[in-house]
């Protein structure tokens, strides 16, 4: 199987991870729309893919995640991604096309590092870092959420407890076992933990910049500036792979099997861009078979003669 190199922010290296196929891309659109399933089949492609078995899921931030995908969207399905903004203003809808890999530079100066830091109050120190991919309900939460439970907002930023010389590692808690621990913590170290981190880290997630772009509309031209939220990884990989559906990789299939014949086994295990190159390669060797035949009528010598026009000529014994 065809594998790679995959940089993670949090991790600072490498990590190999195989192609994403046509069936397990195919897999993800069906349920594209089904939060609980989505998540489910998420987790578990992203396992399959993985080349090293001893990680798991939960060895991952968000912010990796969302490069991990990233990376399988650019090198197994093309780097183009379309999108569609709707103007404030004049509710104009305007289509872009941007190229990921340029995304991936523009990133890179905002979340490539590791987001680890400690916070000591008296024999304490907690160290924070970018919520790891656990639970469901341990994504980002919004700012409202924060105001109004900081519990529930906190735990999930939450890495490590040092009291003395004894280490708690509260990312491998019980949901329960953490909310207790942040509603023991002393109040200052909350606030400071919520003033000096996590409203710096939600901004930073949560307005992603990629790209300047205007109104199509003339008279209209507003300033869209397209950001990702990825406070919520979920929403953020649905926009990354939803430039097709499900039936459209099946009717791509059934296209390309009637011209060349190659099991389906064959088709659902090369990539979506693959699957998209034979296609088109297929739909070339067509309209090349299907051209109608020239009238024009060849005179092979003067044909030759234009070709070899200004060229030396050299002895011939065909003269």
């Amino acid at each position: 199987m065809v594998s790679y190199n995959i940089w993670v922010p949090s991790k600072q290296k490498y990590i190999r991870m195989f192609e994403f196929n046509c069936e397990q891309y195919r897999s993800i659109l069906k349920v594209i729309d089904d939060d609980p399933e989505f998540d489910f089949l998420l987790k578990q492609t992203l396992m399959s893919l993985l080349y090293d078995k001893t990680l798991s899921i939960e060895d991952f931030t968000i912010l990796d995640l969302f490069v991990i995908f990233l990376q399988l969207k650019i090198r197994s399905c093309g780097s183009s991604l379309k999108l569609t903004s709707v103007c404030s203003k004049c509710e104009t809808q305007t289509k872009v096309n941007i190229d990921l890999n340029n995304l991936i530079e523009r990133l890179a100066v905002h979340i490539d590092r590791s987001f680890e830091k400690p916070f000591t109050a008296n024999n304490m120190t907690v160290v924070c870092d970018v919520p790891y991919v656990n639970l469901r309900e341990e994504n980002l939460s919004t700012v409202s959420d924060l105001n109004k439970n900081i519990d529930h907002y906190l735990f999930s930023f939450i890495k490590t407890l040092i009291i003395g010389d004894k280490i708690i590692d509260i990312k491998n808690l019980k949901f329960d076992e953490k909310i207790l621990i942040c509603q023991n913590l002393p109040f200052n170290l909350l606030n400071e933990i919520k003033d000096n981190y996590i409203e710096q880290i939600h901004e930073i997630v949560s307005n992603l910049f990629i790209l300047d772009v205007k109104c199509k509309n003339e008279t209209c031209g507003t300033p869209l500036n397209l950001n990702l939220d990825i406070s919520n990884i979920n929403d953020v990989i649905r926009v990354l792979f939803r430039d097709t559906s499900s039936l459209n990789m099946i009717m791509d299939y059934a296209s390309v099997s009637s011209n060349i014949h190659l099991g389906f086994d064959f088709f659902k295990n090369v990539s979506p861009v693959e699957l998209s190159l034979i296609k088109k390669s297929v739909e070339e060797s067509l309209k090349e078979e299907n051209a109608p035949p020239s009238n024009e009528s060849i005179d092979l010598f003067e044909k030759y003669r234009l070709e070899t026009a200004g060229m030396v000529e050299t002895p011939s014994e065909f003269r």
